[in-house]
This record gives C-alpha cells, sequence and structure tokens, in this order.
C-alpha cells in the first residue's frame, strides 16, 4: 500500500556492476512521481546535449562523454521504470 498522498515511486535498482552483476544504485519509494518524472526529464535532456556534442564535436577523449550519456539513460529510465510502477499500483490499489 501507498504511503504518499499522490502516486509514487517504487523501488528499482539500476547501473549493474561489472564485477559481480549487482546493483549499485536505485530508484529510492516513496518520491511522488512528478519529482521522479521531472528528473528523469532533466536527465534526459543531459543525455541529448551530451550526444549533440559528440555529433557535432571533435573530442579526443569522446568515450567518457559516451559513458556519461549511458549512463544518464540508465538513471532516467529507472525513474520513468519507479513512475511507472508506482502509478500502476496505485490504480490496482484503487481497484481492491
Amino acid at each position: 500500500m501507498n504511503v504518499c498522498d499522490t502516486p509514487c515511486t517504487h523501488h528499482v535498482p539500476f547501473g549493474k556492476s561489472e564485477q559481480d552483476g549487482q546493483f549499485l544504485f536505485a530508484v529510492q519509494p516513496g518520491i511522488p512521481l512528478l519529482e521522479a518524472l521531472e528528473q528523469a526529464a532533466l536527465a534526459m535532456q543531459c543525455a541529448t546535449a551530451i550526444h549533440e556534442e559528440l555529433a557535432m564535436g571533435d573530442f579526443p577523449d569522446d568515450r567518457r562523454l559516451r559513458w556519461a550519456a549511458v549512463r544518464l539513460g540508465e538513471w532516467s529510465s529507472a525513474l520513468v521504470d519507479a513512475a511507472v510502477q508506482g502509478l500502476t499500483a496505485e490504480r490496482f490499489d484503487s481497484l481492491g
């Protein structure tokens, strides 16, 4: 059952370790969906800006920028997944 007044995120781990496959990070439960989606949108904008720079620029070490964009994508995807799970749970709870 959700303890928020409005639909909130659920726990969603992300960022698997290459060493043992365990997750390094997680979206925490209980974050209002609007806040989570705003943060996801910000992360996606940052990833897009990095991709545009990579496409247009000539960077001697663009590997770090590519990995930064990958991590921002993982972060934003986890936030959206957590928000969707929270919304789905809220709807399911209202039916039962």
